[in-house]
């Protein structure tokens, strides 16, 4: 099996070559329903999750734009650790860095063909359709660039870049069939416990946050086949036993750590 992730730009019929792709492989797919299961899960409003992928960034949401990526790391990896999954999004690819199986997919093409795509799929003039792109392609690269601090057009952050104004929708879903038939893109039981442990580590750092008052980004959070490692500062023996307690509370999670330093001072116990 393996994992394909797909950027794709507005207009560039991305999501429909996800689907298709997902579909002649018998793989699960992930695109809106998963930004949906974020919000139901963390009791996010879609459209946050939505400004957060696409949106024009601002100086004062930052932290909660970095609190969102955390949520959305516990689902995306989740529903991705399963194996066998197509994910399409402008922040797939950069969720899966350094994962050893992921085929990381960059959906494009020029602005008019997109700009066409658009404008009769939304019922808008062609102007519009060509202004929406122009903005959606400006503000979602700004995201990217203050999340992962990549320059997300880079060529080499992909393995396969695919121009859908050429060829057909067929061909597409071969080229990447074909590659993810072959080494580094298959799965192996190496990987995929790689990619487990990620999720199990993400969906922690998601638990944490629910926390009130606890300064979870001070918390770094690995895991290693259920055993998972606290480690950073926290603020007194109530607050790390809290941590813990809720780590372990965790499915998947066999036993947990807490390597922490307590800095004494102005330590205030929770409520």
């Amino acid at each position: 099996m393996s994992l394909i992730v797909i950027s794709r730009e507005m207009g560039s019929a991305g999501t429909l070559l996800g689907r298709a792709v997902a579909e002649h492989l018998g793989y699960r797919f992930g695109d809106r329903e998963v930004a949906r299961e974020v919000g139901k899960r963390y009791h996010i409003p879609e459209e946050s999750l939505v400004q957060l992928e696409e949106g024009k960034p601002r100086f004062w949401e930052r932290l909660d734009c970095e609190r969102f990526l955390v949520y959305v790391q516990a689902v995306v990896y989740g529903f991705a650790a399963g194996d066998d999954a197509v994910l399409a999004g402008r922040i797939a690819p950069f969720l899966f860095r350094g994962v050893d199986h992921a085929l990381r997919v960059r959906v494009t093409a020029p602005v008019a063909v997109r700009a066409a795509r658009l404008a009769e799929e939304a019922k808008i003039s062609l102007g519009e359709a060509e202004d929406r792109i122009a903005r959606y392609d400006i503000d979602s690269a700004a995201r990217l660039a203050q999340l992962f601090s990549v320059e997300c057009n880079a060529a080499h952050w992909y393995d396969v870049v695919l121009n859908t104004e050429r060829g057909t929708l067929e061909g597409s879903i071969a080229v990447i069939a074909e590659f993810v038939r072959r080494p580094p893109f298959r799965s192996t039981p190496e990987s995929v416990q790689a990619l487990r442990d990620r999720a199990l580590a993400a969906q922690v750092r998601a638990h944490l946050l629910q926390i009130s008052g606890f300064d979870t980004p001070a918390i770094r959070v690995r895991s290693e086949k259920g055993l998972v490692s606290l480690e950073g500062t926290v603020f007194g023996p109530e607050w790390e036993a809290r941590a813990i307690e809720a780590a372990s509370s965790v499915p998947g999670v066999r036993r947990v750590v807490c390597n922490s330093m307590d800095p004494a001072a102005g330590y205030i116990p929770p409520r």
